[in-house]
């Protein structure tokens, strides 16, 4: 339960923290994508719903180490780092860092429960976690609607994905994918060879950490995923508010686990609800410290221990 006062800050904000990719337990976590990748390319050809030519382009891909981000110009920049120039927008490829923060579209579920709490936590109801559909992608760079977009405002990639588990709902949603994003613009002769493996570069990306493992269904997660670039172009502030730069690290079972601190000052979430088990000590407590952020109308629901 005193996790609830870390949260809800003391400045009334809500406060979450995303673990590095790299940081998780499961050691499987973002590296079972390529096989699938390869399985939705070859049913996809074998279907004839793509042409040899497409497919002897698509089937070379590799995961890739590093991601485009798209840049405004800026007073001062650095030239190396710009591969692409096309209006006031520039592109550039670079290293960059994953994190992640994890939640539920189940409430009170005996699962959950059993396997993130210690019998005295509790769950935190948010409305206002808009969903993102991951390839909002025009095929070209020069939309500023674009995501992968880098303004002094926003110095990083923010999406929330829904997490797929059935091997059927991955195959699925990569040949979907795979065909609207890039193969509509190959049989329109408007994309050459190279915007076509960006596009499935940025398709694997996003999807890394989107699928997971069936036996983990039950948790039914969605995930606030954010990239940000190793190194952001002169101009940009690092001192941003809304992310904590630094990363910070606990140590769990002996191995080092880093995460950085997001800071959601300005919102649209809500606290609908907070979910306590039956017999937690703190209730009149938890009610009173909302009461001081404004979260007056957030409900307080006890229910059974598991």
């Amino acid at each position: 339960m005193k996790n609830i006062y870390s949260i809800i800050s003391n400045n009334g904000h809500l406060k979450f923290w995303f673990t590095r990719s790299d940081c998780f337990d499961d050691q499987q976590e973002g590296k079972t994508i390529m096989p699938i990748y390869y399985e939705a390319c070859n049913c996809l050809f074998e279907e004839e719903q793509i042409s040899r030519s497409f497919y002897e382009i698509i089937k070379k891909i590799s995961f890739p180490n590093s991601r485009y981000f798209q840049y405004h110009y800026f007073e001062e920049t650095n030239e190396s780092d710009f591969i692409e120039d096309i209006g006031t927008i520039r592109l550039s490829k670079c290293d960059y860092k994953t994190y992640i923060c994890c939640f539920t579209l189940s409430e009170n579920k005996k699962y959950m429960w059993n396997n993130y709490a210690n019998g005295t936590g509790c769950c935190l109801e948010l409305s206002g976690l808009y969903f993102v559909h991951p390839f909002q992608y025009s095929g070209t760079i020069e939309n500023e609607d674009n995501l992968d977009l880098i303004t002094p405002e926003k110095p990083f990639v923010f999406e929330v994905l829904k997490v797929l588990y059935s091997h059927e709902e991955k195959i699925n949603y990569l040949k979907e994918c795979i065909l609207k994003y890039a193969y509509g613009p190959f049989l329109s002769n408007n994309t050459s060879q190279a915007d076509i493996e960006r596009v499935i570069e940025r398709v694997l990306i996003n999807l890394q950490y989107v699928f997971k493992e069936e036996k983990y269904g039950e948790e039914d997660e969605i995930r606030v995923v954010i990239y940000i670039p190793n190194s952001l172009p002169i101009g940009i502030p690092d001192n941003y508010s809304i992310v904590f730069p630094s990363e910070n690290s606990r140590t769990t079972e002996g191995k080092e686990k880093f995460y950085i601190e997001i800071n959601f000052e300005d919102t649209n979430f809500d606290l609908l609800s907070i979910f306590i088990q039956n017999g937690t000590d703190d209730k009149n407590k938890v009610l009173n410290y909302l009461k001081q952020f404004g979260f007056s109308n957030t409900a307080i629901v006890e229910c059974d221990k598991t």
